[in-house]
């Protein structure tokens, strides 16, 4: 019994390690990685600014994630570094693949019962994925532990 334990015991750590590892080794998408300066992107639109922090879409962007069809990505950067990004669909077979996307990704995750979401935790980073509560859309948001505003505790 003690070795069964064990063994599961180990297999809820090992996944733990893979689902950090997944969300960490992306560090956002391929060309848009956390801690890069404001300056090194191109094709940049502001849509809101406040305190240090502003969003912003790219004009360039296909909006295409693998097979997922996106309404919007946003790049948000606290002091002129990106620390997050939002990934948004505007239908369901598409959340569905956008969900898909975190999975392959990242990992198996955490599913949560609140808003049908998924969450992955890495050492450095972290994503959330989250649907609605009409059923009408769906958001991928991945976060950097380190290049956002600092938390006080």
């Amino acid at each position: 019994m003690k070795i069964l334990l064990l063994g599961l015991l180990l297999l809820n750590i090992n996944a733990f390690a893979q689902i950090a590892a997944g969300v960490d080794k992306d560090n956002g998408l391929p060309d848009a990685q956390f801690g890069s300066a404001l300056m090194s992107f191109k094709n940049m639109k502001l849509k809101s600014e406040d305190r240090g922090f502003k969003v912003y879409t790219r004009s360039s962007d296909k909006l295409v994630l693998e097979k997922c069809k996106a309404t919007e990505i946003v790049y948000r950067f606290y002091n002129d570094t990106l620390f997050a990004i939002g990934i948004t669909v505007k239908d369901m077979s598409n959340a569905k693949q956008l969900r898909d996307y975190g999975k392959k990704h990242y990992g198996p995750g955490e599913d949560g019962t609140k808003l049908n979401s998924c969450a992955w935790t890495g050492k450095k980073t972290q994503a959330v994925y989250m649907e609605s509560p009409k059923k009408t859309d769906a958001t991928l948001s991945i976060g950097s532990k380190e290049f956002g505003p600092k938390r006080s505790k």
